[in-house]
């Protein structure tokens, strides 16, 4: 019920063109040290980002459309490709 509510207020925001309020994108990046590394070099972080589940949930809902999208146009070969480049990998 609440997923289709969600879907149902992404879909206003995309049939409208309407941005997406920009608190549901921001995220706090925050370092991870890489363990056994020196602590004083910067390359011995990651960066993780910490975002909203609402964000998180967008982001599955538009892969779900665009992956449907892609084999819906026959776009199987370059979709792999399309999608490793535009959205974050998921859990």
């Amino acid at each position: 019920m609440a997923q289709n509510t969600l879907l149902s207020i992404y879909n206003i925001f995309w049939n409208e063109n309407i941005n997406i309020p920009s608190g549901l994108v921001k995220a706090m990046v925050i370092p991870i040290y890489k363990k056994d590394k020196p602590i004083e070099v910067f390359d011995s972080y990651r960066p993780t980002s910490m975002t909203s589940v609402l964000a998180k949930k967008f982001e599955r809902m538009l892969t779900t459309r665009l992956k449907f999208f892609c084999k819906l146009l026959k776009l199987h070969s370059r979709s792999k490709l399309f999608l490793e480049m535009v959205c974050p990998p998921l859990l």
